[in-house]
């Protein structure tokens, strides 16, 4: 169990001055950030609550030493907070079917994909260097490459522990079988929808009647999902230990 105070930086809200402060644990087990500005007093905020234990979270972390709470008073990355990588993000094609203006991938290059037996040691390169990151695919728009399911599946048994799709959605619903052909690979997440509905002059976006209708079955669809999910499951197996919720695509549990 992380043992309480624990020292750690924080800023004035009033003169954003770094200050000393400390995280303390309440007796119902929430967590609060206690600090004092020496020209506008004391301050305290709630950082932790709710049925998943602060140590479960943090998995036991030391609290920091000396050096790490003056942080960043010191240049660069002290040994108490260098960390692995946790989250990748592989660009898979630089092509893309949307001219949005606010885009800052800078999608829509006509250069052509890179071969996916590349991508493949790409992939390889990531486990080897990261161990089992949470890997998201991206571009341009992923889902312009037909062989993404061979790619999401190579990830999964590479090691990757999630796999994601940064996607603007289009081909998903225009195409259920690709859509489908995604979520056999193993692909369990797609945490990016950006659409433009033609706000912009060149939006490269045709809203039809037709896809009109698969968004809203779509959306109709997922919320009945989870509506029944979450009315026949337990929102926690054992309180404070795992948590359960909806894949995309194929619906499978998330322990």
């Amino acid at each position: 169990m992380a043992s309480f105070p624990r020292k750690t930086r924080s800023v004035c809200p009033v003169c954003l001055k770094n200050i000393p402060a400390q995280l303390e644990r309440r007796e119902d087990g929430s967590v609060f950030l206690s600090k004092q500005c020496p020209d506008h007093g004391a301050f305290s905020a709630d950082v932790w609550r709710g049925n998943v234990d602060f140590d479960t979270w943090t998995q036991c972390a030391q609290p920091l030493g000396e050096l790490g709470t003056q942080c960043p008073q010191n240049c660069g990355l002290c040994p108490e907070h260098e960390s692995g990588t946790c989250c990748v993000l592989l660009e898979v094609t630089k092509r893309c079917d949307l001219r949005c203006t606010f885009c800052f991938a800078d999608g829509g290059q006509q250069e052509a994909d890179l071969p996916i037996e590349q991508m493949k040691r790409a992939i390889d390169d990531i486990c080897h260097l990261c161990g089992k990151p949470l890997l998201q695919l991206s571009g341009g728009e992923p889902t312009l490459r037909d062989d993404l399911p061979e790619l999401v599946r190579y990830a999964k048994e590479a090691g990757c522990s999630y796999v994601q799709v940064n996607t603007n959605g289009l081909r998903l619903a225009r195409d259920p079988e690709y859509a489908q052909a995604l979520a056999k690979a193993g692909l369990e997440y797609v945490p990016v929808i950006s659409v433009s509905f033609g706000l912009e002059k060149n939006p490269g976006f045709q809203l039809t009647v037709s896809l009109i209708r698969k968004l809203v079955y779509g959306m109709m669809y997922g919320d009945l999902i989870m509506w029944v999910a979450n009315q026949v499951r337990p929102y926690e197996v054992e309180p404070g230990h795992r948590v359960r919720c909806v894949k995309f695509k194929g619906y499978k549990e998330v322990d």
